[in-house]
């Protein structure tokens, strides 16, 4: 309704998110108007690349199949005008985040429903090898992507109690500030999963301690943990030991990782014009 969209575009947030991106609403507006359809809502439609081939398999199935209803057709393209709409509305706004981009996929998979429906409810062998392709492209995407999405979960899971941990710890001996590591979040086949990168200061009052959040790491510091560390106490120079490391694989195990932990920071111990670099010897003698 006209009042719940006035609650949503008038509310103080938007204002006040609004004050800090001027520099878009100084540009012209034939250049946003531009800039919107040619940039920014293509980008978003094409977003949902997996939902147009299946819609085109399952259409040629219902050609094939004689077996079209107008009423069904009419529906399905009224929602792709609905999912044009969605993406289109974002012509005033500055920014179209991952997230904003779910309500015209609803109304895309609303779209492909009326079609499957037709597809569906009458076979014959070219409309059954068809449907059975989308169902094989279906799962066959929604397997690793699944399978890649949970194990990220689990990681996050898993960081937030390494996390958590440093955090007792340092209350329990009554330090004034705890230092945590960011989340690093593992690659998934799109960024809509993804965490929101910002830390607010709210979270330092939350735990009843200064938080000082590491710049976020390249590597999945929490599968280290499931893994036995090597104690190797070697000597890297002035009283500096490297005490243990990890070796591990992340990335679906693919990449090699090396987490070294020393006895102290080893940037305290060199000036400002040495620098320390650390190779590895296999056994047939190659440094990599």
């Amino acid at each position: 309704s006209a009042i719940g969209a006035g609650v949503l575009l008038l509310a103080p947030g938007n204002l006040s998110r609004a004050s800090t991106i001027q520099d878009w609403y100084n540009q012209p507006l034939a250049w946003r108007v531009l800039e919107h359809f040619s940039e920014r809502l293509p980008s978003a439609m094409g977003a949902y690349w997996q939902v147009y081939i299946a819609f085109i398999i399952l259409l040629i199935s219902v050609v094939l199949s004689r077996n079209s209803s107008s009423k069904l057709m009419f529906g399905s393209f009224l929602f792709i005008l609905g999912a044009i709409a969605a993406n289109v509305a974002f012509l005033a706004s500055p920014a179209m985040p991952s997230r904003a981009l779910n309500g015209a996929l609803c109304f895309m998979i609303l779209s492909i429903s009326f079609v499957a429906h037709s597809a569906f409810t009458k076979f014959n062998k070219a409309s059954i090898y068809l449907s059975v392709t989308t169902y094989a492209m279906a799962f066959l995407y929604f397997i690793p992507s699944y399978i890649l999405y949970y194990s990220s979960i689990k990681s996050i899971s898993k960081q937030t109690e390494i996390r958590e941990e440093i955090i007792d710890r340092a209350k329990h001996n009554k330090q004034d500030q705890a230092i945590i590591p960011d989340y690093y979040f593992p690659p998934v086949l799109h960024a809509g999963p993804s965490l929101d990168t910002f830390n607010s200061e709210a979270m330092s009052r939350y735990y009843g301690i200064d938080l000082k959040i590491t710049a976020p790491g390249f590597f999945d510091y929490s599968r280290a943990f499931n893994f036995k560390p090597l104690n190797i106490n070697a000597k890297i120079c002035n009283n500096v030991y490297i005490k243990s490391l990890w070796i591990y694989k992340q990335q679906m195990d693919i990449k090699t990782f090396v987490i070294f932990e020393f006895n102290k920071n080893p940037a305290d111990s060199l000036d400002e014009k040495t620098a320390m670099f650390i190779s590895f010897k296999t056994k047939d003698g190659k440094i990599i």
